[in-house]
């Protein structure tokens, strides 16, 4: 298994869901996320993530999601995770293939 960085992602508008990868998909064993620079309170999810459902994190803190098997049918693919906070909230990603 091997662990990867994405780019820090900043968030661009405040409330509005944005995708934690900007183009095509990755699929991984696990992923982490978390709160570099969060000015107030900073949620994960799905497409329908907001400042008020979601799983939240704060400044320095993270949300990991537990260790699957990687294959087409049981692995996450991080271009169905969206993360939605505060205008320049910096979040960083990593996950493992």
């Amino acid at each position: 298994m091997k662990v990867h960085s994405l780019p820090d992602i900043t968030i661009a508008s405040t409330g509005v869901p944005q995708a934690v990868l900007a183009v095509g998909h990755q699929r991984c064993k696990w992923y982490q996320i978390q709160g570099l620079a969060v000015s107030a309170v900073a949620r994960m999810g799905d497409s329908d993530v907001s400042l008020t459902r979601g799983l939240f994190f704060i400044q320095g803190g993270a949300q990991f999601s537990p260790e699957i098997a990687e294959d087409a049918l049981n692995s996450y693919d991080l271009a169905d995770v969206f993360a939605v906070g505060t205008a320049g909230d910096v979040l960083a990603v990593n996950y493992a293939q």
